[in-house]
């Protein structure tokens, strides 16, 4: 490939990538309702969301944790790698590439403040 080429791919992917973010922040209320349906009408607390979701028990969603409550709530499948990316990226307080209680507990809380 000559240098015009990678050009023309790094641009046409740069492009797709800049679609795709535009379409999540587009459908980010629509994304966020999705979760508080979810939470709300299939667990009694969110405290309990947050339970069934953290299979390894260590009190801390990672990110396989997180696309799998994205997938119960029925977040496109196209798109919950990047949702869940930017959920960790928003409400990881502490840096460690996780969501802990209370840091599922703001998103919550967040959520239902811009959901209604």
């Amino acid at each position: 490939m000559n240098p015009n080429e990678i050009k023309a791919i790094f641009l046409s992917c740069k492009c797709i990538i800049n679609k795709i973010n535009i379409y999540i922040m587009a459908s980010k209320k629509k994304i966020l309702k999705k979760i508080q349906i979810l939470i709300t009408n299939h667990y009694e607390t969110p405290e309990e969301a947050f339970d069934f979701f953290d299979k390894s028990g260590n009190g801390k969603l990672n990110k396989k944790e997180i696309v799998k409550l994205l997938k119960q709530a029925e977040i496109s499948g196209f798109i919950r790698g990047i949702v869940s990316s930017k959920l960790i990226e928003g409400y990881d307080e502490d840096g460690d590439g996780y969501i802990d209680w209370k840091e599922f507990k703001a998103a919550v809380d967040e959520i239902n403040k811009s959901v209604n």
